[in-house]
């Protein structure tokens, strides 16, 4: 028989609750939201977005997703504190051990091994990622794939 979504959810929440901290979430590091337009991220639809600090990127490129404020809050998990933005999935674990929050859903969907050694078996070290980079990387092949054809379909209309 295989193993339900919500068993898997559960197997990863009570594996990660018992190896690192119950407040501990993959998204903190592995997920990143960016409104380059108002210069504001954040790694879940929950907390608020907040801004990129320029002076942060004049020294660290990475602060795009390694803010100061992310750091902080990564921290907080790896000691088991609970950041405060992030207070609607504490309200849904209050609730009790059969609720799943979306840090539950976050962790499940992402989680591997891998992933996870890379960021809570390091406790409190690696506070910092880098695989923003790698969507960076594709979003700027796709950008400038789309302004390839559109310079080519534009030039061809013109003849």
């Amino acid at each position: 028989m295989s193993e339900s979504e919500t068993d898997r959810i559960k197997r990863i929440r009570d594996y990660i609750n018992v190896d690192s901290t119950p407040t501990f979430c993959l998204a903190k590091w592995h997920h990143v939201t960016m409104y380059l337009q108002s210069g504001e991220t954040h790694s879940c639809y929950h907390p608020a977005p907040h801004k990129i600090p320029l002076h942060e990127l004049k020294d660290n490129p990475s602060a795009l997703h390694n803010t100061w404020e992310k750091k902080m809050e990564r921290k907080q998990m790896l000691e088991g504190e609970k950041p405060s933005g992030c207070q609607y999935c504490w309200n849904i674990e209050a609730m009790g051990p059969d609720y799943i929050s979306d840090r539950h859903i976050r962790n499940a969907s992402i989680f591997t091994e891998e992933r996870y050694e890379q960021t809570a078996r390091v406790r409190g070290t690696r506070i910092s990622t880098q695989s923003i980079w790698k969507s960076i990387l594709v979003m700027n092949v796709i950008l400038n794939a789309a302004i390839a054809i559109r310079n080519i379909v534009r030039d061809s209309t013109k003849k």
